[in-house]
């Protein structure tokens, strides 16, 4: 007799009766089976859950509710623990009447008769879909949240009231150096240097008194191997109900990269500014230089035997040269001066000042080259070129008080457009690398980041002027090159200068030209300083050339246009007010065609200029000159 017919029999207890009334009101679903599993009785919760009514189960198996999700053996060992006479506690995947799934938590209790045998089962089950599905959702959260804790840009810190961290993310680790269960016995004041650690303190006490959220900072983290970086850390309150801190969130990037960019910028700006003071200060000198040494030279011709008076002027014409020396320093420094390059063999300027190397080095110091073949040919200039060894091996002299060895090497190298290590900063393509390096006390980081600067140096006041490297510099750079250094205290110096490899066949020297003969051409000079116009001047009328004199672009212009005025060759200022210098040469050949030009000057403050003025092929002749020198250059541009 089933169940649902025992309820309404009139002879049953009131007990009974209650029993059978609860059942029927409870909330969770209630199924009696007999032993082999068939359903004998149904709550209406059950028909509720399932879309199942008592009807359509009757005489039923659970079998029905079968989804598919469990497995038999899932069914096996719940058969064989209930009939074992145990409880059976678990979670069903079931599918109702209209075919769709749901989760239920189920408790199956065996029921034995007055013989002590299972005679039925009683299962009590709730609908835990709803459960399941937050779960579900909580668990994805859970993930996306860890997911962006895990996220490999950005630093995350949970930190405490009291600076201790109680979890940090796997970047936050890469970052100090440190693994979780570390930093879990440590606080952030024990990464921040105390300098910093003073700038941070007051924002951290203004939200620990509630007074703010949030705040942000700049400042460095002391790593596991005591270097520091560099971070940006934006800490954020997390506040219970009352108000009183729970915990921060600290969100941490590395910006050493950055700060190391911006600092290169303002380094960059500042030699900049150095520069163009140095090339205005260059193209001042050398104007005033060309006069003193001029008129002294013409002094000289002109003071006959007196000896006291030959031997004064041949000393302002010494000190007049050793000026110009240092002008020419600056104009370098500054990427200002005019280059006059040509395709060279790098192998063979190390060659012609070995020599000279060898004694400036003295005996203590052993020279060594390394020089290899098929090197291919760099384009510079010579003179400059060798400058930039010359420099090199003083630097490297100045680090072997006590002797030891220098060594100089040419190489080939490919860098590729991905980049190479050892070779950062090097634009890609084929490079001529000449490496001089020394075995003396070598430089430290602080000392290598200003090594480039003008006016900083490691030597004593009376020992150099802070210009060589920074020489250097500008020298390699405005030949389209790249210098690199690398240096360990006590471990040596090593100097890497990258020139672009050229393909060609060396150029022969030009002949010069007589240095004794007289001119009858006509020379129109074309140059806003007044005392070194005229001095020119006086120098070309000495030699046997007619001269006109011009103030400024457009006073030449009228004397070119006048077809009745001969001109055999423009000779042009690169810095002139006005109409530049470049406008005057194009329009100068516009109107005269065949006309030959001189370029004269020690400084272009225009790249485009300087650019220009290279690309015309023409003469140049360098401040400050002397006669022999425009004599020659005049006649090179002629011919």
């Amino acid at each position: 007799m089933g169940f649902q017919h025992l309820a309404a029999q009139p002879e049953q207890s009131p007990d009974i009766r209650l029993l059978t009334a609860a059942f029927q009101a409870a909330y969770d679903e209630i199924v009696i089976t007999n032993r082999g599993g068939e359903i004998l009785w149904v709550n209406p919760s059950f028909t509720r859950v399932t879309g199942y009514s008592s009807e359509d189960v009757m005489g039923q198996t659970p079998r029905l509710l079968k989804s598919g999700a469990q497995d038999s053996a899932f069914y096996t060992s719940l058969w064989e623990t209930i009939l074992k006479g145990e409880v059976w506690r678990g979670e069903f995947v079931n599918r109702r009447k209209d075919g769709t799934l749901y989760n239920e938590q189920k408790t199956i209790t065996p029921v034995r008769d007055e013989s002590g045998e299972i005679a039925h089962f009683i299962a009590v089950a709730q609908d835990i879909t709803g459960r399941k599905r937050a779960e579900e959702a909580l668990r994805a959260s859970e993930a996306r949240l860890r997911s962006y804790f895990e996220s490999p840009q950005v630093g995350i810190a949970i930190v405490a009231p009291d600076k201790k961290y109680l979890e940090v993310n796997d970047r936050f680790c890469d970052m100090v150096g440190y693994s979780r269960e570390e930093l879990a016995q440590m606080t952030w004041e024990d990464l921040t240097p105390s300098e910093d650690l003073v700038a941070e303190l007051p924002d951290y006490q203004r939200v620990m008194e509630g007074e703010e959220n949030t705040y942000a900072i700049e400042k460095r983290y002391i790593r596991r191997d005591r270097s520091c970086i560099d971070v940006s850390v934006s800490a954020c309150a997390v506040r219970r109900e009352d108000g009183s801190l729970s915990y921060f969130v600290a969100l941490v990037q590395d910006i050493t990269e950055r700060k190391r960019l911006e600092s290169e910028f303002l380094r960059t700006q500042k030699l900049e500014s150095v520069s163009r003071m140095a090339g205005g200060l260059g193209h001042d000198f050398n104007n005033l230089l060309t006069i003193i040494s001029g008129y002294s030279e013409l002094l000289v011709h002109r003071a006959g035997t007196d000896p006291e008076m030959r031997a004064a002027l041949q000393e302002v014409l010494r000190a007049a040269g050793t000026a110009g020396a240092l002008t020419r320093r600056l104009l370098a420094f500054g990427r200002k001066q005019v280059m006059q390059p040509r395709l060279l063999d790098i192998n063979q300027v190390v060659e012609d000042i070995r020599a000279m190397l060898k004694g400036m080095l003295g005996e203590d110091v052993q020279l060594v080259t390394l020089l290899g073949s098929d090197l291919g040919l760099v384009k510079a200039d010579p003179d400059q070129l060798q400058q930039v060894i010359i420099n090199l091996a003083a630097n490297a002299r100045d680090a072997m008080p006590y002797g030891g060895k220098l060594l100089i090497e040419t190489v080939t190298a490919a860098i590729e457009p991905s980049g190479t290590a050892g070779h950062a900063g090097v634009a890609p393509g084929e490079y001529v690398v000449l490496t001089v390096s020394d075995t003396g006390y070598g430089m430290d980081r602080e000392t290598l980041r200003h090594l480039f600067e003008p006016f900083f140096t490691t030597k004593n006041a009376s020992g150099a002027a802070g210009m060589g490297l920074p020489v250097v510099h500008g020298i390699v750079e405005q030949s389209g090159g790249h210098i690199s250094v690398t240096s360990e205290p006590g471990l040596g110096t090593s100097f890497r200068v990258y020139l672009p490899r050229w393909e060609g066949a060396l150029q022969p020297e030009a002949a010069a030209p007589s240095q004794t003969a007289s001119g009858c051409e006509t020379l129109l000079i074309a140059e806003d300083n007044e005392p070194v116009r005229h001095l020119t001047a006086l120098m070309l009328h000495e030699h046997g050339y007619q001269v006109i004199e011009a103030g400024d672009g457009q006073e030449a212009m009228l004397t070119l246009s006048d077809p009745a005025r001969k001109v055999d060759l423009l000779v042009v200022d690169v810095v002139m007010p006005g109409m530049s210098s470049v406008d005057l040469i194009e329009q100068a050949q516009a109107a005269r065609p065949g006309v030959r030009v001189l370029v004269m000057s020690g400084y272009s403050g225009d790249a485009a200029v300087y650019q220009k003025i290279t690309s015309l092929g023409v003469p140049y002749l360098e401040k400050p000159f002397d006669a022999d020198t425009l004599y020659a250059k005049v006649r090179e541009a002629l011919h």
